[in-house]
């Protein structure tokens, strides 16, 4: 193919590989250190009178530099009490802790998954695509959403009703496993697939139809050299969301190592139907239309990734070899690529 293949892992922002230990129960993932249960029944609970004030006293506790003086990182999947020892974390984190201090606070609080458009992030050989979560809150006056989002504009909008559906506890469980699991796989050591697969195991074991659990168990098969069982999640996955991207480029990916080119071409006609969204999306598009020996289309593609992202060295230097083997094979005399010219003729009718 001329080059690596490279695997899309589902995650809740966080690409930072972890130590490989094995799966710790949910009670462990959610329990409270009894240093920060002393704090939240001085501060939260002794000291508000309702759910309603102690609410406000939780949101005071975790931000306020009196309090935890929580704040956002890019960081790996971490449990309530690495969280608490941390003082920062990603939206799983913050949602976690959120959710175990509420409950003994005896303040009604569930997690939402927020809709938000498909946004990747590389490291190393692994693609991460990277979702959201937050917290709905209800107390015998009010009814919220607390999303932790720095950007204060982007969090009223992540916030709104219509942006999230509440998921039960066991799901957001499945997310810290999912992300663990796919933490553990981008440290590409030489067990990082097999050890990765007990905390995929357990996220499937609490939620069997969680669509980027499948799909990154998946990637692990695929590492594994299981390419029948990795082709039957992403198919399970696809069969739950046909229209995730991220499943569909593992599942091309899979296909054009086997040199099932038809069914290559079909998963990117399907692609082509999804709105390009994040610049490594049109990436990785580019990447696959390369290894179909479709230059015009891979050229169209690097070239708006790197319009949407012109800072970014791997656009400009897969632009750059692009240019230049289409520029050679003009100069060769060498055929046009004649489907290629169609396919980019349609696309751009459609768009």
């Amino acid at each position: 193919m001329g080059f690596g293949s490279l695997l899309i892992l589902s995650v809740l922002f966080a690409a930072q590989p972890q130590q490989s230990l094995s799966p710790p129960s949910a009670e462990t993932v959610l329990g409270i250190p009894d240093e920060l249960l002393g704090r939240l029944n001085e501060q939260v609970i002794d000291a508000g009178s309702s759910a309603d004030a102690r609410l406000d006293l939780l949101a005071s506790f975790i931000f306020s530099a009196d309090g935890l003086a929580f704040e956002y990182s890019n960081a790996s999947t971490t449990t309530v009490a690495q969280t608490y020892a941390n003082r920062h974390g990603n939206c799983l984190a913050f949602t976690l802790l959120f959710l175990a201090l509420a409950d003994k606070a005896g303040i009604e609080a569930v997690p939402r998954e927020v809709f938000v458009p498909a946004s990747w992030i590389q490291d190393g050989q692994t693609l991460f695509e990277t979702g959201h979560v937050n917290v709905l809150v209800e107390t015998e006056l009010r009814r919220a959403v607390v999303d932790f989002e720095p950007n204060p504009i982007l969090s009223r909008r992540l916030s709104r009703a219509r942006r999230g559906v509440v998921i039960s506890l066991d799901r957001a469980l499945a997310h810290f496993y999912n992300n663990r699991a796919a933490e553990i796989l981008a440290g590409e050591g030489p067990r990082a697939a097999s050890d990765a697969l007990a905390w995929s195991e357990t996220a499937l074991e609490l939620a069997p139809d969680f669509t980027p659990a499948l799909n990154n168990r998946g990637v692990i098969e695929h590492r594994l050299g299981h390419g029948q069982t990795a082709q039957d999640y992403f198919e399970a996955a696809l069969a739950r969301d046909s229209r995730n991207a991220s499943t569909l480029f593992n599942l091309l990916q899979l296909r054009l190592e086997r040199g099932q080119i038809d069914e290559a071409e079909r998963i990117i006609a399907r692609l082509e139907e999804l709105p390009p969204d994040d610049p490594y999306f049109s990436w990785s598009m580019g990447r696959n239309y390369e290894s179909l020996g479709q230059l015009g289309l891979a050229r169209r593609h690097y070239r708006q990734a790197l319009i949407d992202h012109p800072d970014n060295e791997r656009f400009a230097q897969d632009f750059a070899r692009i240019n230049k083997s289409t520029t050679d094979r003009a100069l060769s005399g060498a055929p046009f690529d004649f489907e290629g010219s169609k396919r980019e003729s349609f696309s751009k009718a459609l768009n």
